[in-house]
């Protein structure tokens, strides 16, 4: 920018409209003459008048009115605040700054006007030195109007950021603009600096008395400029008088210029004092980074290096304050996305704070500045032709302009988010690049930008199949493509996280991780594609606004609107290391490990990447051999000093040139260690042959009664039950030491495929033989209008057995493919295994998945807390947490989910790290807390005759590359005994008022519901118990109802209607959500209670009806009544996961699919379960702390 570019000059837009005008914006000031404290933070408590019933509260400022509104506050409403005004010497200047009023703002010191402003979230200046010389206070009054804009979507919410007042002298430096100049090839750069300064003659006030000059005052600026290290780069002095009309321009030539990119965020500092007749007046600091940008062709380059953009898309949003960030929040922000290996940010849908954009200049993060033009044409009227709105769009570019243009971190100017091309936004971004040429432009969505209109210098696209051509300029979810190969195409929103898809994310929080698989992939593909510029994920941070009353429950963050790291968030940081391991072997016996790494970094060597690794007591650390970017090599790591344990994984961590850890590793042990030392050689030994090669072995410790209603196996210290009339598990014991006869296990085997919605199990024939190696029981039967199967069961004296099933005949269709909001729903089941009903102690689980699916995977290594970590133990219990206040656990500890599920949500059903999915298990124990008896499970081959896709075999079941085995996956889900459930038809439920009994088969308990709209109808009933929660679904159509407990009202309007849709479609009607705490209420005293659900007869917010409608009634007790569903997977999938992401095949069962599991009790003998797994876990799954134990000896390294 030079200053015949910034400068106000009047010329005719194509419009024949004059140019708006680019608003100065005072530099903070880091000390003027005379002035003890030049800047005054005006934050703190405001008063807020309503001007629609005229009632008057003190907020906090900076504050989201938007909290208010949810209680009736309207979008007309002032501000004021009494400021006070310190002394100051005579001819001072005093300057307001708002950081960013959101909404259209009329600001008046003592009731006289002074300035408007229309945009919100960017910076605005107004002087007040003629309203308030000579005073010792003065009132601020702010009106505002939160309805007029038509042009912003996101324009409300009052004063968001902080407001400032400078006090400065007569003369000071009102804009500073600096702008990096070099030569083709970067070996010498001028820093060029646009001033202007304002002087003594544009002070108008009667008041001041000053002793004007000439109408050109003669000032001299003295200009140091520092480098990144703090030394002295160059200074200079100048003079030059203040006109009033222009900017000035200073050119500085920087020796040997040390370049900013977001890997080496190099910033100068220039500092610039001014001086009036020999005195210094002022001084302000600028930081800057030395940077330059190229595009050529589909490419773009920093520094003449070509870039990929691996990023997020970030609203600026708080837990409980709305869009109203404090510096420690954004302080979390930046730090957790580069941790998180971003280097570029979308500011969706709007400018951020410029204390963001500082950290990210400070830290190396690219940014994309969005302009507050979003959803224009779509959800906003039709303004992009309107020449009436013409100057409010390109003032938003003039004010982002004048406060964003000296951060090198900010490389795009997107002019909007999901609006419709338009002669404004033509004019908008011709404009933008006559005043800018140095950075590039974005609009999206550019498929609706017409021919006769200019380009923008990026083709944005939302929302891309991983698997497509990535550099294809396509539209918005790949329909339709614009013909050339001449722009870099930017995915600014991909890789939606899952949120939509409600009923999978409260079924299986693993599907959090499953994402990060199609991430990988679609990363993967933008990096080896040319023209593919990068992407920002949808999006950086959860979006809620329920902890201050509202109804947004978007969960769509990698991380959560308390800045805790979701599984999203280590699955980011794997798939955009800068260092891609592309192979990964170790040779024990050759004492050494092999790496093939590419190099993704864009601007950095190898070379300069640090390993660090352990493998039991040997350790070591070295720099990878040189491979510029994009480029891989081998590196062959061999210990000077000891040999690798064959029985110890090795650990490796990777620095930058910073010492930051950008990627980590585990190479696990050649010699694999069972959970329970005493169960590996029992498995090997009961599992190694097939029973082709057992059948001359003789019975000798399994007895069977048959009793009237019940088989009894007993063996080796268990006991096993079969009800005679279902032919199923009744119950398992185990006879222990420690706990005596110990049930494990209260039902099954149940045939896990949950959509199908399986009827009542039916038995056509059963029996039970002695074999050579046990008892087996086979049972013919079905679940009634769903399928025809058949269950054999091998039960064995040493506690081990076998269970195995064939689909004969299916009754019902299997889901079909769907039309989602963004994609398709694949089909097919979303589960498919063998399920059994373990007893409610049962709240522990310990597993270790395959070494060799471990070998070659991207992620063979989890942080602790991760809930797809290859080795654990998950609790189905712990601390928990408090609504509205920020947890002290990690995500995977939660027992509750507020966004899915609400304020009502229960902690009965377990942490998010007992009910996720543990994909791949080689072995896994569940058992009680504290026992010693516990139930095991070990992966098997699984039969094939299912079809998937093009495929045959079940889908989601992985070979495990060891011993030949396939991988199973584990899921538990404690139910609601049916035993503490009321349905909606129980006698105990009286009902007064109209109600209609309505059927439901999709998803209500017993497949009805009762809903009532009127006014005072009410359901009550009466139970004996601790707590009880309502359960019902949610809808658009609902209302809200009062809850009575024993007489007294608990809970006003408590709302029914659905907070978002629980399926990725965009029609209405699949809003519907089931199973839904509506109300609940613990710790009661365990007696006699009373419901009373009682009807308000209003809407919901935003709801278009007031019906309430209940499911069922679940009574709690102070004891645990929950049987545990113990899912053994041989397929899993998640058909809604859409909006391009990865899904897998369907899952089709057909006449022969079938499935067999291998389980084994095992007793500790009086010794605790989790005491002997906790060994291995922490042997195998801790990271080792390499600063503490580094000691900088480097091994043997050899280059091939």
């Amino acid at each position: 920018m030079n200053a015949e570019q910034i400068k106000d000059r009047t010329i005719k837009t194509e419009s024949d409209r004059e140019e708006p005008v680019i608003p100065r914006l005072a530099p903070e000031p880091v000390w003027c003459e005379g002035i003890e404290k030049p800047v005054i933070c005006l934050d703190g408590e405001w008063e807020v008048k309503d001007y629609q019933d005229g009632s008057i509260r003190s907020v906090p400022v900076p504050f989201d009115m938007a909290v208010l509104r949810k209680s009736g506050f309207s979008r007309h409403y002032e501000y004021r605040k009494e400021i006070e005004l310190p002394p100051m010497p005579r001819g001072s200047r005093i300057v307001l700054k708002f950081e960013g009023v959101n909404g259209f703002a009329d600001l008046y010191v003592d009731d006289v006007y002074i300035a408007s402003h229309q945009n919100g979230f960017l910076t605005w200046n107004a002087e007040i030195t003629e309203q308030a010389a000579g005073k010792e206070k003065a009132e601020l009054r702010l009106i505002m109007d939160e309805e007029s804009d038509q042009v912003s979507a996101y324009s409300h919410g009052g004063i968001l950021r902080s407001v400032w007042m400078y006090i400065l002298p007569e003369a000071y430096v009102n804009a500073a603009y600096l702008t990096p100049l070099f030569d083709e090839d970067m070996e010498t750069c001028t820093l060029r600096v646009d001033l202007d300064i304002s002087g003594k003659e544009e002070v108008q006030s009667p008041e001041i008395i000053t002793e004007m000059k000439s109408a050109e005052s003669l000032y001299k600026i003295k200009l140091l400029l520092k480098s990144p290290d703090g030394y002295e780069a160059v200074s200079r002095t100048e003079s030059f008088r203040a006109r009033g009309d222009g900017y000035d321009t200073i050119n500085l030539d920087v020796p040997e210029p040390q370049l900013w990119d977001a890997e080496h965020p190099r910033m100068y500092t220039l500092e610039m004092t001014l001086l009036e007749e020999g005195r210094e007046i002022e001084c302000i600091r600028r930081k800057t980074g030395l940077r330059k940008l190229t595009k050529k062709g589909n490419r773009l380059f920093v520094n003449h290096r070509e870039v990929k953009l691996r990023g997020a898309c970030r609203h600026e949003i708080s837990p409980k304050a709305g869009r109203a960030l404090t510096r420690e929040l954004i302080e979390q922000d930046v730090a957790l996305f580069k941790e998180a290996n971003c280097n570029y940010i979308r500011t969706s849908h709007y400018p951020p704070s410029e204390y963001f954009l500082e950290l990210c200049d400070e830290n190396g993060i690219y940014v994309e500045d969005e302009l507050a033009l979003a959803f224009i044409a779509r959800t906003l009227p039709y303004t992009q032709r309107d020449p009436e709105q013409t100057g409010r769009y390109l003032s938003h570019f003039t004010e982002v302009l004048a406060r964003d243009y000296n951060h090198p971190s900010v490389i795009i100017w997107s002019l909007c988010n999901e609006s419709f091309g338009g002669s404004n936004f033509d004019l908008l971004n011709r404009y933008v690049h006559r005043k800018d040429p140095t950075r590039l432009t974005k609009f999206s969505y550019p498929m609706t930008i017409r021919e006769e209109h200019e380009m923008p210098d990026i083709w944005s696209i939302h929302y891309s199949e991983y698997d497509t051509d990535l550099a294809k300029k396509r539209d918005n979810v790949s329909v339709g493509h614009a013909p050339g190969r001449d722009l870099p195409v930017l995915h600014d929103e991909y890789a939606h996280v899952p949120c939509y898809n409600r009923e999978e994310l409260r079924r299986d929080p693993f599907v959090r991780s499953f994402w990060g698989e199609g991430l990988r992939l679609f990363w993967d593909n933008i990096w080896n594609t040319e023209g593919a510029l990068g992407g920002a994920i949808w999006a950086g941070i959860d979006e809620t606004d329920i902890y201050d009353g509202g109804n947004t429950q978007l969960e769509w963050g990698i991380i959560d609107v308390w800045r805790r790291k979701k599984p999203e968030f280590f699955m980011t940081r794997k798939a955009y290391s800068p260092v891609k391991i592309l192979h990964c072997v170790r040779n024990t016996r050759e004492n050494r490990f092999v790496l093939v790494v590419e190099n993704r970094f864009c601007h950095t060597n190898l070379s300069s990447v640090r390993l660090e690794w352990k493998c039991g007591d040997c350790r070591g650390g070295c720099f990878l051999p040189p491979a510029g970017p994009a480029k891989a090599v081998k590196a062959v790591i061999c210990p000077d000093n000891g040999r690798l344990a064959e029985d110890e994984p090795i650990w490796m961590a990777f620095l930058d040139a910073d010492g930051i850890q950008v990627d980590e590793r585990m190479l696990p042990a050649e010699r694999q260690e069972g959970l329970l030392p005493d169960s590996a050689e029992e498995q090997e030994e009961l599992f190694s042959e097939p029973a082709a090669d057992r059948t001359n072995r003789v019975n000798t410790g399994i007895e069977i009664q048959c009793r009237e209603q019940e088989t009894i196996l007993k063996g080796k210290g268990f006991t096993m039950a079969f009800r005679n009339d279902t032919g199923l598990l009744a119950g398992l014991w185990a006879d222990t030491e420690k706990e005596g006869k110990k049930r494990l296990l209260t039902g099954g085997p149940i045939l896990n495929a949950p959509y199908l919605k399986l009827g009542e199990w039916y038995l056509l024939s059963r029996s039970v033989e002695e074999t050579p190696e046990g008892a087996v029981i086979l049972l013919h039967g079905g679940y009634r209008e769903t399928l025809e199967m058949t269950w054999r069961i091998e039960v064995r004296p040493d506690g081990s057995f076998i269970t195995s099933y064939t689909l004969l005949q299916l009754f019902k269709k299997l889901p079909k493919q769907l039309k989602l909001r963004v994609g398709v729903d694949c089909g097919g089941l979303d589960e498919l295994g063998i399920a059994y009903l373990a007893d409610p102690s049962m709240d522990t689980l310990s597993w270790r998945t395959s070494p060799g699916v471990r070998q070659d995977d991207d992620y063979a290594w989890y942080p602790e807390e991760h809930i797809s970590r290859h080795t654990g133990t998950a609790h189905r219990f712990s601390k928990g947490s408090v609504w509205g206040i920020k947890p002290d656990i990690p995500w995977s500890q939660d027992m509750k989910n507020d966004i899915l599920n609400g304020f009502y949500d229960v902690e009965y059903k377990g942490t998010n790290d007992f009910r996720s999915t543990k994909v791949n298990v080689a072995e896994a124990w569940l058992y009680g807390s504290g026992d010693s008896a516990a139930i095991g499970v070990v992966s098997e081959e699984t039969q094939s005759g299912c079809r998937t896709g093009e495929s045959r075999g079940i889908t989601g079941c992985v070979r495990n590359r060891k011993n030949g085995n396939g991988s199973i996956h584990i899921r538990l889900e404690p139910l609601d005994p049916p035993e503490w459930i009321i349905t909606n038809r129980d006698e105990r439920i009286r009902y007064t008022g109209t109600w209609y009994p309505a059927e439901d088969k999709k998803e209500s308990y017993n497949g009805t519901e009762m809903w009532s709209r009127e006014k005072g109808a009410a359901a009550e009933c009466t139970f004996t118990g601790t707590g009880i929660v309502w359960y019902g679904p949610q809808d658009t159509t609902y209302g809200m109802a009062d809850v009575y407990i024993d007489g007294k009202r608990i809970a006003h309007k408590c709302s029914q209607r659905a907070g978002g849709v629980d399926f990725s479609c965009s029609c209405a009607g699949y809003d519907k959500k089931y199973h839904i705490p509506i109300f609940s209420i613990t710790d009661l005293p365990d007696q006699e209670h009373t419901i009373r659900i009682e009807v308000c007869g209003e809407k919901a917010e935003d709801a278009s009806d007031c019906y309430i409608v209940l499911d069922y009634l679940r009574v709690l007790t102070g004891e645990r009544t929950e049987p545990v569903k113990f899912m053994i997977n041989q397929a899993f999938s998640f058909p809604h996961l859409s909006w391009g992401n990865y899904r897998k095949p369907p899952i089709l069962p057909e006449a022969g699919t079938g499935g067999t599991v291998r389980m084994k009790i095992v007793d500790r003998k009086g010794n605790s379960v989790e005491e002997a797994v906790d060994r291995v876990i922490k042997k195998g799954e801790l990271f080792p702390d390499f600063k503490a134990c580094w000691k900088g000896n480097y091994p043997l390294l050899r280059y091939l």
